[in-house]
């Protein structure tokens, strides 16, 4: 584990290095890249990095350290992608996107001093070609649709596969929205429920601002309660 929350850095291997086999954070991904039947086509604004013949660059902001380090890993290994900087402070995170121009985005909904969503929203006024993907333990479809809403282009749930964070870049990267089979699954469970319906929803006409003072209250609470 890092010891610090802000730590800025570069993948010290490259495209032709070996890799080690045992590790789970290691893939050989094919150069060619199909496209799941969750993914949907848009105009990708960034080239591709194996066009380009360099690694595309990467800001991982999440407020866990664990995830930080094992994403960092994982993107790292790849032949595509590497870490440029990593945190989980908001603020820090818009200073690092300035600072370093990161191609892609790897984000929780829920940092320090900030919210994912706000985030998104910045990300993509600065610079609208950045690729976004969130990384969340909110599968449920309100928390989607706002975080697509806000720019995101891919979303993961904490508990999908490894090999998923990968694959979801490279969908991203190369032009697609991107939505893991089990956020795809919550998505149609909330539109069969009329979860997402406007008016049905008591807590859709909340801000986004409102939206997070709502989710920390309920953390609060729940936290109070499994004391007890």
């Amino acid at each position: 584990m890092q010891k610090s929350d802000v730590n800025s850095q570069t993948s010290a291997s490259s495209p032709g290095a070996p890799r080690n086999a045992d590790s789970p954070y290691c893939a050989k991904w094919p150069q060619k890249v199909e496209r799941p039947r969750w993914a949907f086509p848009i105009k990708s604004p960034i080239k591709s990095p194996i066009e380009a013949g360099a690694k595309a660059k990467a800001l991982v902001a999440h407020h866990a350290p664990l995830i930080r380090s094992g994403l960092t890993g994982l993107i790292d290994a790849s032949e595509r992608f590497a870490v440029c900087a990593q945190t989980d402070d908001a603020p820090v995170a818009r200073e690092l996107f300035v600072e370093h121009q990161p191609q892609l985005i790897v984000l929780g909904l829920t940092l320090n001093h900030g919210n994912g969503i706000e985030l998104i929203k910045d990300f993509r006024k600065l610079n609208s070609a950045t690729r976004i993907l969130v990384l969340s333990a909110r599968e449920d479809a309100l928390s989607v649709q706002r975080a697509f809403r806000a720019g995101a282009h891919g979303y993961l749930a904490i508990e999908d596969d490894v090999p998923d964070v990968l694959q979801a870049l490279d969908q991203i990267s190369a032009g697609y929205l991107y939505a893991s089979a089990s956020v795809t699954r919550r998505l149609l469970e909330g539109l069969a429920s009329n979860e997402i319906q406007p008016a049905r929803s008591e807590v859709k006409p909340l801000s986004d601002r409102e939206l997070q003072v709502f989710f920390l209250d309920w953390a609060r609470l729940w936290r109070l309660a499994t004391r007890n």
